[in-house]
Order: structure tokens, then C-alpha cells, then sequence
């Protein structure tokens, strides 16, 4: 049998992703979806666990994946709607107001029994150059972590539109291949 070379071993897809092809929905958040400028495909780590011996300390792989956060920048609406829905729901999730907690868990209560109440799901679609959907991506139990600020300043033009990102920390995600 022939030795593999560098001729023979091309990759069948010479395509490549772009950064323009995606849809992210999350329909909790439908404002912050429609006007969704950037999002992240998440890098993992598996961090090692050592054994210590007396000469040198070994390594094997964890058992335990980690998830970097779902970042997405999002334009600010003129009414602040998308901005306020991340807000609100963070807010919604501390106890330092019972009151909060109690009107986001009887809203959703009435919305679906299958979900807890703190978590949303979103999907992340990326598009091939033709647009047709090469694979979704499917993230599970999301919440918020993080808001940016919104930077007013006098010096800015009639035309800069201001942006926010919004972490996510999430259980894990699927990616589902498409056809």
C-alpha cells in the first residue's frame, strides 16, 4: 500500500466560513436577536489533572469540559428595548428584591412548565457563502452574566449607533451539522 503524500490527503472542502453568515436566536431576548451584530462560537478547555510523583509530575487528560461565555453585541434601539430585556432579566435574577424574582418566575410559569424559569435557550446558525445553514449550533440553559455600559458623549456624530455585549454562561452546547 502507497504511503499517504500531501497530493492525495487535500481536503475534499475548500470553503470557508464567514464572518457575515450567521443567525443567532434566542427568542426570550427577541430585541437584542434583531439587532445582534457579533456572537461567538465559544472555545473549550479540558483542563489536565496532575499526578504527582516523585521524580516529575504527570498529566492526563480532566473529565471535565469548560465553556468559554456566549458573547453577543447587539445595536442599542432608540427606546433602549433591546439593552433593557438583558437588563431586566439579570435583575430579575438576584434576590436582593424578592418581589423581582417572584414576577419573572410567575411569568414564566404561565409561558412553560419544561424550563426553569432563571434559563433561556438560543441557537447560533451559520450560513455557507450561499447562505444555505451548514450548522446550528445549540446552547442550553443560558443566563446572563454580564452587561456593557451604554458610553454617551458629546463628541460622537448624529451618526454613531451605540452597540452593548452581553455575556452568557450556559450549560453546554450541541453542534447539529446540516445537510
Amino acid at each position: 500500500m502507497a504511503e499517504p503524500s500531501a497530493i492525495t490527503q487535500q481536503p475534499q472542502n475548500t470553503s470557508f466560513l464567514q464572518t457575515t453568515k450567521y443567525v443567532f436566536v434566542m427568542p426570550r431576548i427577541n430585541n437584542v436577536t434583531y439587532f445582534c451584530q457579533e456572537a461567538n462560537l465559544p472555545g473549550v478547555s479540558l483542563p489536565a489533572v496532575s499526578r504527582n510523583t516523585p521524580v516529575v509530575d504527570l498529566h492526563a487528560p480532566g473529565n471535565k469540559l469548560e465553556y468559554n461565555p456566549l458573547s453577543l453585541t447587539f445595536l442599542i434601539d432608540s427606546e433602549l428595548k433591546a439593552w433593557t430585556d438583558i437588563h431586566d432579566w439579570m435583575r430579575d435574577l438576584t434576590l436582593l428584591n424578592g418581589k423581582n424574582y417572584t414576577n419573572i418566575y410567575e411569568r414564566k410559569k404561565q409561558q412553560s412548565q419544561k424550563q426553569m424559569v432563571q434559563y433561556a435557550d438560543g441557537i447560533l446558525t451559520v450560513m455557507s457563502g450561499l447562505n444555505n445553514a451548514k450548522f446550528r449550533i445549540h446552547y442550553a440553559n443560558l443566563f446572563p452574566i454580564s452587561l456593557t455600559d451604554i458610553q454617551f458623549k458629546t463628541t460622537g456624530s448624529a451618526d454613531d449607533i451605540l452597540t452593548a455585549t452581553v455575556d452568557f454562561r450556559y450549560d453546554f452546547y450541541d453542534i447539529e451539522i446540516l445537510n
